[in-house]
């Protein structure tokens, strides 16, 4: 296993291998996520309202900046 590199590299020893779902008025850590990943979606999958398009686009302006990367999993795309 690989560790985590950087200064203090250390081995990741308390991975969880499972989905775990939350309410998201219960963190604002997953409030934030599910606003990202909103907002992502209706960046992939614009709707014809030029005012909500312009606004997604000044929205994720302030995102942008501060994403590492963006990932999209569709699961039609991948054999099981």
């Amino acid at each position: 296993m690989a560790g985590t590199g950087g200064y203090r590299s250390r081995k990741l020893t308390r991975i969880v291998d499972t989905l775990h779902f939350a309410p998201s008025h219960a963190s604002r850590l997953v409030q934030a996520v599910d606003l990202v990943t909103f907002l992502f979606q209706r960046l992939e999958i614009p709707g014809t309202d030029p005012h909500a398009a312009a606004v997604n686009e000044q929205l994720w302006a302030l995102v942008e900046p501060r994403r590492y990367h963006s990932h999209r999993w569709n699961p039609m795309t991948h054999p099981h």
